[in-house]
């Protein structure tokens, strides 16, 4: 790890592109962080980022457990940022931290509100509740966070609008079409559950004026969502642009490694 600053770790589940450009700009104005993933990649998100070289991943040791790393982030930081706190590591260290009245903030989108029962899940409860209120701040991406933690009885101090970071340099479209048709975007995983691409879908079936959804993406669910595509008889409607991302990331990768 960095040797130089020890003031802040941030844990975050796996590198992507969004993480890397926080860190990336964090640097540029003078905040050195040092970063530990949860693993390399995660199934249910498909894409993928090589590290960076200060960046180090979670080992797993007795109980799952990689206490090397729970202790240094206790011992050699004053604060650390934790996105996922259900990894069991980091409930490691959320709760000695917490019990010794250490500083660390955790970093989320909008949490799901699931009922949960049984004794295991009313403990985990108890537990986060503790969590989070010992917490120095929460950082949550736009107001469906800010008002779920409002509505768990957060103090409204730690509350911290915290948006999920984008290159738009790199997110930049190369060209402009025109068109009279009306352009639909999607952006995320593939997975209806969580995106819901199947009411979209639905409700685009009933359009009659002239469209063109465009999906950027992939997951679980993207053979379901084809078939839904031609059931639906969208086939002239909607376009994937998976293969045009990867292409068109790959060429700007390529091109900023030779300048």
């Amino acid at each position: 790890m960095s040797v130089v600053n020890k003031d802040i770790c941030w844990f975050t589940p796996h590198a992507n592109h969004y993480h890397h450009y926080l860190m990336q700009m964090c640097s540029e104005n003078g905040l050195s962080i040092d970063t530990v993933y949860f693993s390399k990649s995660i199934s249910k998100y498909p894409w993928k980022t090589d590290f960076d070289d200060k960046s180090e991943s979670l080992a797993k040791g007795i109980l799952g457990i990689d206490w090397s790393k729970a202790f240094d982030g206790l011992k050699e930081y004053k604060t650390t940022v934790v996105a996922g706190w259900g990894e069991p590591t980091m409930m490691v260290l959320l709760s000695i931290r917490a019990f010794l009245g250490k500083s660390y903030y955790l970093y989320t989108d909008t949490p799901q509100s699931k009922v949960r029962t049984g004794l295991k899940q009313k403990l985990r409860a108890v537990w986060l509740k503790y969590i989070l209120n010992k917490s120095t701040g929460i950082l949550t991406t736009g107001k469906p966070g800010l008002d779920y933690f409002r509505g768990q009885g957060i103090d409204e101090s730690k509350l911290i609008n915290f948006p999920f970071v984008t290159n738009l340099e790199f997110f930049t479209p190369e060209t402009t079409e025109n068109t009279n048709r009306s352009l639909i975007f999607s952006s995320g995983r593939l997975d209806n559950a969580h995106k819901g691409y199947d009411v979209a879908l639905d409700a685009l079936s009933n359009v009659k004026s002239d469209f063109i959804y465009k999906v950027a993406g992939s997951g679980p669910d993207e053979d379901a969502i084809k078939n839904q595509i031609l059931t639906k008889n969208l086939n002239d409607k909607v376009e994937f642009l998976k293969n045009k991302i990867k292409a068109n990331r790959e060429k700007k990768l390529n091109s900023s490694l030779k300048n």
